[in-house]
């Protein structure tokens, strides 16, 4: 499962929603991805106000904050990291 976040340096809500999805990376062998889209015109001029926004293998699943039941519901479908014996 391929995770990217768009942010800004020094955001509360930004540090907040890596922190969610940064929970389960290591369970479910997640890359992580954050994007830092202050010196992107472009970008923020879509999402300036809406950060952070989170794309969960390319679509877009979060806007402002992480609902972390609806993150685990969609990691219900993820592989987990196999167990070493």
């Amino acid at each position: 499962m391929r995770v990217e976040m768009y942010c800004k340096r020094d955001c509360d809500c930004c540090e907040k929603a890596f922190k969610v999805l940064a929970r389960y990376a290591y369970d479910y062998d997640l890359a992580i991805t954050c994007t830092d889209i202050t010196d992107n015109v472009a970008l923020m001029a879509r999402y300036g106000n809406q950060i952070p926004v989170v794309f969960i293998d390319g679509k877009l699943r979060f806007k402002g904050r992480v609902n972390e039941v609806l993150w685990r519901r969609l990691l219900v479908n993820a592989p987990a990291r196999a167990a070493i014996s």
